[in-house]
């Protein structure tokens, strides 16, 4: 073999001269005898003999380099190849893009769990981080338009939204089009937090619920009696607001009610109160007189004025989804709380009031969002097949097949006979009267509510979970249920969710056809 002048530099590092006895970039063979052994012979290292270039050399020197980069720290003699782990110099590991301060797990929470909100609306469009699983799809955000106009989550929103499940391995999901499946597999997520500063809130049980007769939500839940002082009210008439996160679905709650059970060893608290929009009722606010009589309002005015103080705005809206009509100087006269007289307006033109489950909006709706005596042509807004529910239950409600019906008003209202298209109106329902009736639209409106469903009609509760495509069903949802092939429509009236840990289950109430 040549000699190699020293001095000269591979492509690994600087070499180091040892007389004549040079390394090699390839192990020397060893001579035994006058016949040198082939490469892959078997010999004995000795000290003249060179090592491979992959192994550490065994070198006294600290500063010992491999090909990319300085070892922190000595490597101790007979380590494998370079790429292997290195020893743990001390707690503060280090990675080629930083520093891990601790060893991570698998119930690590990242950075941005927790986040400050700037008010009481302002919500990050995929709710509440909690850790999931490495197997979990991804949340991302997906609208649902309830009517013709729709907002979406970025900022301030007036209307609520949905989650669906999404992942590179799966296709998305279409919101409100259940698949009919062999089995349905949900990852259930329910947290609740106190809304001032997210503090979590441990609970095993959480119930939700409400209905078209009732403008706001009830609820109730059991926790821990450790969260007492997260809950108790900081005053009298200062109800604590929590935030409950359903798959997704946010609901914004005032605890109104607080029970405290000790058995030993535990003690559990029950809690209960209405959603935020009780801010607006008994007994949070008094009664008030409110008339128009400095001039003429239409209806989404005059529900808008009630909720002023001295025609300042209190935070509140309403969002009017009912055909507009002009209310006379003089005719509109009302005593009783902001909630009380949205209610009186709504119902007036046979509609309905609900809240926002976040923001601090007012929902009104006609009671049928397509004619009652058409709603088997109605295209639903979500259809469930037979395979998704766990539970069906149908009732039957009779009555009187109407095919009109007299709605007035009284000083300065109208007088309309609102009959069926094609029909007589011989059959009529009991007259309606209310002095907001002062417009045709009005009337018209008030006397669809007033025939309904002519005839018979039914009651139809399906249990299932809160599916992705679904999400927590909101009231006056055109619903349609596909029973064995056969499809029957109607609009969701009640609503109520159970979740006993880790059951979680959605109960609704559809009125429709027999």
């Amino acid at each position: 073999m040549p000699t190699i002048g020293t001095g000269l530099r591979g492509g690994w590092g600087q070499s180091n001269a040892r007389g004549r006895v040079l390394r090699a970039v390839r192990p020397a063979a060893l001579a035994t005898d006058r016949q040198r052994l082939a490469p892959w012979g078997q010999g004995t290292p000795s000290a003249s003999a060179g090592r491979l270039a992959w192994r550490v050399s065994d070198r006294a020197d600290r500063l010992r380099r491999a090909l990319w980069v300085p070892y922190p720290r000595r490597a101790a003699a007979g380590i494998a190849a370079p790429w292997v782990r290195s020893a743990r110099a001390d707690q503060l590991v280090r990675v080629p893009w930083g520093v891990y301060p601790v060893w991570l797990d698998s119930t690590a929470r990242a950075p941005w769990v927790k986040r400050r909100i700037l008010d009481d609306q302002r919500r990050a469009p995929w709710g509440l981080f909690a850790p999931l699983g490495h197997g979990l799809a991804l949340r991302v955000p997906r609208a649902r338009p309830l009517d013709d106009t729709w907002r979406i989550v970025f900022g301030r929103y007036t209307k609520r939204y949905y989650v669906a499940l999404f992942s590179p391995e799966f296709p998305p999901v279409v919101f409100g089009a259940v698949p009919t499946l062999r089995s349905y597999v949900v990852l259930n997520n329910v947290t609740l937090v106190r809304a001032s500063d997210l503090a979590l809130i441990e609970t095993q049980g959480l119930s939700i619920e409400f209905d078209a007769d009732s403008w706001t939500l009830g609820w109730s839940a059991s926790v821990h009696g450790s969260a007492l002082a997260l809950v108790q009210p900081p005053g009298v008439g200062q109800p604590v607001e929590l935030e409950a996160s359903i798959n997704g679905d946010v609901f914004r709650l005032l605890v109104e009610q607080i029970e405290r059970d000790r058995r030993f060893p535990a003690a559990r608290l029950s809690i209960s109160g209405r959603g935020i929009s009780a801010a607006l009722a008994d007994p949070y606010v008094p009664a008030v007189d409110r008339d128009n009589a400095s001039g003429a309002m239409t209806a989404a005015q005059i529900a808008n004025d009630a909720l002023t103080i001295n025609a300042t705005s209190i935070g509140w809206s309403v969002d009017f989804g009912l055909t507009d009509w002009l209310v006379p100087a003089g005719a509109w006269s009302h005593r009783g709380t902001h909630m009380q007289a949205v209610q009186a307006v709504a119902k007036a033109a046979g509609g309905y009031v609900r809240s926002d489950r976040v923001g601090k909006v007012l929902y009104v709706r006609p009671r049928w969002p397509v004619l009652p005596w058409q709603l088997d042509l109605a295209t639903p807004e979500v259809t469930i097949p037979d395979a998704a529910v766990a539970r069906e239950s149908l009732q039957l409600v009779e009555r009187a097949e109407f095919d009109g019906v007299y709605v007035s008003g009284t000083d300065q209202g109208v007088l309309a006979l609102v009959k069926r298209t094609g029909f007589a109106g011989t059959t009529l329902a009991d007259m309606a009267i209310d002095p907001l009736v002062t417009h045709a639209d009005a009337a018209r409106q008030r006397g669809i509510s007033e025939i309904g469903i002519p005839g018979r009609s039914a009651l139809l509760r399906l249990e299932l979970q809160v599916l992705p495509e679904t999400g927590v069903i909101e009231l006056g949802t055109v619903l349609g249920f596909n029973d064995g092939g056969s499809v029957r429509v109607g609009v969701v009236r009640a609503v109520s969710v159970q979740y006993r840990h880790p059951k979680l289950r959605q109960t609704i109430e559809v009125e429709c056809h027999a």
